[in-house]
C-alpha cells in the first residue's frame, strides 16, 4: 500500500466487501497500520472482517488491484496466518463484563 495511507481510506475501500470488526470498548475499525521503528508506515496492514466469508470476496475483488485509481502499484491481499501468534499467545480468561460486551457487539453486527 502506498506509504501515505490513511485508516479511513483502508476502512472505505475494504468495507465494499463485508463488516469490518470493531474493537469491543471503543467501536473503532479492527484496522492495524504496520509501522517501522520511526512510526513511518511499512506498507502493510490487517483488516479484520466480522465474517469469514468477508476475507475470501476481499482478496477475490482486490488481489492485484491498484490501491488507488489512477496509480501504477498493485496490492497483495491475502488471508491473515496467525498460527505462530497462537502458538505465542497463552489464551486468557474472558470476565464476564468481557463476555456480555462480545455478545452484544457481536449481536449489534449481526443485525
Amino acid at each position: 500500500m502506498p506509504l501515505d495511507t490513511s485508516e479511513s481510506e483502508i476502512k472505505e475501500i475494504f468495507s465494499k466487501y463485508g463488516v469490518i470488526s470493531e474493537e469491543i470498548d471503543t467501536g473503532k475499525p479492527r484496522i492495524k497500520l504496520y509501522r517501522n521503528e520511526d512510526g513511518t508506515l511499512k506498507g502493510d496492514a490487517l483488516v479484520i472482517y466480522f465474517r469469514p466469508e468477508s476475507v475470501n470476496l476481499a482478496i477475490n475483488m482486490l488481489d492485484d488491484s491498484p490501491f488507488r485509481i489512477g496509480t501504477q502499484g498493485m496490492i497483495k491481499v491475502q488471508a491473515a496466518d496467525f498460527s505462530y501468534k497462537a502458538q505465542q499467545d497463552a489464551p486468557t480468561k474472558t470476565s464476564k463484563k468481557e463476555k456480555r460486551k462480545i455478545i452484544a457487539k457481536t449481536q449489534k453486527l449481526n443485525e
